[in-house]
């Protein structure tokens, strides 16, 4: 969309959804731009030096909510677990959420931790082999369900010859005699006694998702990360 398309739309909008008493300071700014709650939007109204400066904002835009994309990185892992699903005046993650996933739930619900590189630094190809390895009681403190979800570059789930896509505390795993647990990505099987804990990597550049389903506080808190992914070749 061009600026006058997008906020004579979002001027419309605001006639149906109002502004909460909370973005009154974001309020007093788009009044600035002459977009006002409840009434219509006509960029063509603007002097010339804020319709440019509403055509670059586009650009810019743009850029800052790419960048808003990471969050912060805890181990080759970055999540947000504040002002997600109940965004508050935090616009930035709001539209970053929009962006990419429409919606979200709130953290107490749910959180997401993504990875796109392992321990090293260095982005997942499937021409490697990997470990995710929990130590005794240290697996995701949830009261849910966990999983962790394979994706290719673009973002789409990976076809394999055991048909699984994602695994988890839902799965028939197999800890180790210390009661510690390694989950194994890597393309080929590890062989039928590691299959179990296996999850099939994509051939190429690929990332993963942790979801935790009513995680306990240490996840909300951060006293609880993944642990880094380590590549095995």
């Amino acid at each position: 969309m061009k600026a006058g398309a997008f906020f004579q739309l979002f001027a419309e909008l605001l006639k149906e959804n109002p502004p909460h008493e909370v973005d009154w300071n974001m309020v007093q700014l788009l009044r600035q731009i002459g977009i006002v709650p409840g009434q219509s939007f006509d960029i063509s109204a603007l002097s010339e030096d804020k319709k440019n400066a509403l055509e670059l904002a586009v650009k810019d835009a743009k850029n800052l909510i790419s960048k808003g994309q990471a969050g912060p990185d805890a181990g080759g892992w970055n999540f947000s677990r504040e002002f997600v699903g109940n965004y508050g005046t935090s616009y930035l993650q709001r539209a970053v959420i929009a962006l990419i996933g429409l919606g979200a739930n709130i953290p107490e619900d749910a959180v997401y931790p993504m990875t796109k590189i392992d321990s090293q630094g260095n982005p997942y190809n499937g021409k490697h082999r990997y470990v995710l390895h929990f130590d005794k009681n240290a697996l995701p403190p949830v009261q849910g369900f966990w999983s962790l979800t394979m994706y290719n570059e673009k973002m789409f789930f990976v076809d394999n010859p055991v048909q699984r896509y994602a695994i988890g505390d839902r799965d028939k795993l197999r800890f180790n005699k210390d009661g510690s647990l390694d989950i194994y990505i890597q393309q080929a099987s590890p062989g039928k006694d590691k299959e179990a804990n296996w999850l099939p990597a994509a051939k190429g550049r690929f990332d993963m998702t942790m979801r935790l389903y009513w995680p306990n506080m240490e996840v909300l808190t951060g006293a609880w990360n993944p642990p880094p992914v380590k590549r095995l070749d």
